[in-house]
Formats: structure tokens, C-alpha cells, sequence
């Protein structure tokens, strides 16, 4: 159904769904990422693992997939439309996994990549091509996270009144 980029994970952990406020949807997220609702490559542990912090440790106990050659030839191509975008060590590594999966399983991409932090689009710009702009090209659907939280039924209750 998903494929999570690196941001969903990052930015949802670190500004969306802070935990503890939100640690069932984390715990929903690695659940769904055990059932194969919710995949994540190996690239994006990765680049989550590059800090050593709260995230990190979460990750750890979740299952993150490897390439299929299908996958990797996939990548290639990316890789090579998009050299500019993917030649720079360090920065954007786990996109063209995260996309290259998307296509071979049929999967909506899920990212904040190309967006402003309150959500907007950001502007288009065709020298730095994004995530959903790759994605589009590559005829690969492409989300923000509320977007596929919302279509994975996920609903957030409140323990406790305000």
C-alpha cells in the first residue's frame, strides 16, 4: 500500500507525532510495517540510523525490506535519469529505493519531500526536482503522511479529556 521515505519517519518522530503524545501510532506504524502495508528499504534505516537517538533505537525494532533484483535495476534507472538529483553522497540516498520500490509494487510513495512544514506544495523547481515530482514522472503516486495515515484508517483518541 506505502512506501515510507526517510522524512515520514524523521519529521513525523521529530515535529508531527512527537512521541510519547503519539507512541500508538508508531506502534501502529511498525505494525503495518511487519504486515507489509507500510514498507520502508533498508536505505531509509540507513539514513534513520545516521542519529543515535530515540528514533534510532525505534527503527531498530522494525523491519525494513531488502531490494529485489527487479528493485535494484529500477534504482539504476532512477540513478541515472536523475543523476544531478541522486549524485550528492549523504543526501537523498534512500529516495530512488523508496521510489524504485513503489513502482514494482504498485505502492503510493510517502514523503514531506516537497512540501513546506505547515504542508503546502512547495514550488516547483526543475533543477531540484523533489520526491513527488520524480514519482510523477516515473508514474508513481505520491502522498504526504496525514494523507496516507487517513487511508490506512488510522484514528487518534485522547486517553484523557483536555
Amino acid at each position: 500500500m506505502f512506501v515510507f521515505d526517510t522524512s515520514v519517519f524523521i519529521n513525523g518522530w521529530n515535529d508531527h507525532y512527537q512521541p510519547p503524545a503519539f507512541d500508538e501510532l508508531w506502534a501502529f506504524v511498525g505494525t503495518a510495517m511487519e504486515e507489509g502495508r507500510v514498507i520502508a528499504p533498508r536505505e531509509v534505516r540507513r539514513e534513520i540510523e545516521r542519529h543515535t537517538d530515540a528514533l534510532a533505537t525505534w527503527a531498530k525494532g522494525c523491519y525494513f525490506v531488502d531490494p529485489s533484483p527487479e528493485v535494484q535495476a529500477v534504482v539504476g534507472q532512477i540513478q541515472e535519469s536523475y543523476r544531478d538529483q541522486f549524485d550528492r553522497p549523504g543526501r537523498n540516498d534512500a529516495d530512488p529505493w523508496v521510489i524504485a520500490h513503489a513502482k514494482e509494487t504498485g505502492f503510493c510513495v510517502v514523503t514531506y519531500e516537497g512540501r513546506e512544514f505547515s504542508g503546502r506544495r512547495a514550488a516547483l523547481r526543475p533543477r531540484n526536482p523533489k520526491m513527488p515530482d520524480i514519482c510523477a514522472a516515473v508514474g508513481v503516486d505520491c502522498v504526504n503522511p496525514s494523507t496516507a495515515l487517513n487511508r490506512l484508517g488510522v484514528r487518534v483518541t485522547l486517553n484523557r479529556p483536555l
